[in-house]
């Protein structure tokens, strides 16, 4: 992804521009200029497209059924937690 994203940076026309954000979107609407979106410090960026990347949701135990192992405190659902290890 960043890689792409540095080829887009590269490749920008004149009067193009591509702005990475990092936050919360909690609303997203469209304008007259494109999109708006509000951020939750309250924020706000305007632009002809928004992408927004989500990432990975958590992981889900791999089986759907309530087992003791997963109560155990050796086992991991989320590795890349904070508190995995």
């Amino acid at each position: 992804m960043v890689d792409a994203l540095a080829a887009a940076e590269r490749s920008a026309r004149d009067g193009v521009r591509l702005e990475r954000v990092r936050g919360a979107v909690v609303d997203l609407e469209r304008a007259t200029e494109g999109v708006r979106a509000t951020l939750g410090d309250g924020s706000a960026r305007a632009g002809e497209i928004a992408v927004l990347a989500l990432g990975h949701p958590p992981p889900s135990h791999p089986i759907t059924e309530n087992l003791p192992l997963y109560r155990s405190p050796r086992y991991v659902r989320d590795p890349w937690s904070v508190d995995a290890l």
